[in-house]
């Protein structure tokens, strides 16, 4: 009898130990780190800042955006990966997520390592020039760029960004060679777009839209297969250039094995927030398409455009280990 007690006592210690912090005290009971992996004014630390305030008021807690950039969005990455499945830090991450992982070898698992927890909308990708750019459509754009092989510029937020892949995608489709210049984010690249030291960039609306309205940027295309339903006067890429597909979308995600019921919980209050009138408006107002998913339909996005990416950059020649 003292023997099985002993035991009994034993199992429960054991399984006090291994229970997880969260599930012991009331959750959140201090402030969360929301990672932004791009350099402030991109659209993945839009999309953050936008979600932050309105988290901290549903949660109770103060939800802190911290921008790490660098690496094509691996330095922020890492941050995430690496860090305690407690659900005190997550990251907002983009289809550039899933673009370096087609392109590179991470220090990481990008599927296994982990926690997908809710999508929070898609949107095109849409292609920008400088005023001075001596083309008004994605066909004389190309006809300018065969005519100046190498030398018309193209900025993206990283080596193995979306923007990139983009960007490479439509060299090999128009058989031009433009000249990839990489950022640390799509702000920088925004700013040199803006400023002519490069003549355009692949990037999500959602930071140009005021830049157009102003006359500083030209809107030659977007690049999904149809027109856009918020951009119906502006040509798709693939009016021009066939088959041409690139989209943004953007993710709430964790460290892996964070607990399920942990992880529920945040899908619940994003998934949430998306579906307010507000947020829902704002990020339609930017071409991005509401689409809250559960954490495993989340989980096959993130998985399917990874497989998508690598199929593009096997097409475009590009590998960057």
């Amino acid at each position: 009898m003292i023997q099985q007690t002993r035991t009994v006592l034993t199992v429960a210690a054991i399984a006090l130990m291994a229970s997880p912090v969260w599930g012991q005290t009331a959750y959140p009971n201090r402030a969360i780190r929301m990672v932004a992996p791009f350099a402030p004014g991109g659209a993945s630390d839009f999309i953050a800042r936008m979600l932050a305030p309105k988290l901290s008021e549903r949660l109770g807690q103060t939800v802190v955006v911290d921008n790490r950039s660098g690496a094509g969005g691996n330095i922020g990455f890492e941050i995430v990966v690496r860090a305690a499945p407690d659900g005190y830090t997550l990251m907002i991450a983009s289809s550039s997520y899933a673009t370096n992982a087609a392109v590179t070898r991470m220090a990481f698992d990008p599927i296994k390592d982990v926690t997908p927890i809710s999508l929070i909308g898609v949107a095109p990708l849409v292609l920008v020039v400088h005023p001075a750019v001596a083309a008004q459509s994605i066909g004389e754009l190309v006809a300018l760029a065969r005519a100046q092989p190498g030398r018309l510029k193209f900025g993206s937020s990283g080596t193995g960004a979306g923007p990139h892949l983009a960007g490479e995608l439509f060299n090999v489709s128009a058989g031009i060679n433009l000249l990839h210049i990489p950022y640390k984010g799509s702000g920088p690249a925004l700013i040199d777009t803006l400023s002519g030291q490069i003549e355009m960039t692949f990037i999500s609306m959602l930071v140009v839209r005021a830049h157009i309205n102003a006359g500083r940027l030209r809107l030659l295309g977007v690049g999904t297969p149809q027109r856009a339903r918020a951009l119906p006067d502006v040509p798709a890429i693939a009016e021009t250039l066939p088959g041409f597909e690139t989209t943004s979308w953007y993710t709430v995600m964790g460290p892996a094995r964070m607990p399920a019921a942990l992880v529920a919980r945040w899908n619940t209050e994003v998934n949430a927030l998306v579906n307010t009138p507000e947020i829902a408006d704002r990020l339609a107002n930017d071409t991005v398409e509401p689409r809250a998913l559960s954490p495993e339909a989340t989980a096959k996005h993130v998985t399917d455009e990874i497989t998508r990416w690598k199929g593009v950059a096997q097409r475009a020649g590009v590998r960057l280990d």
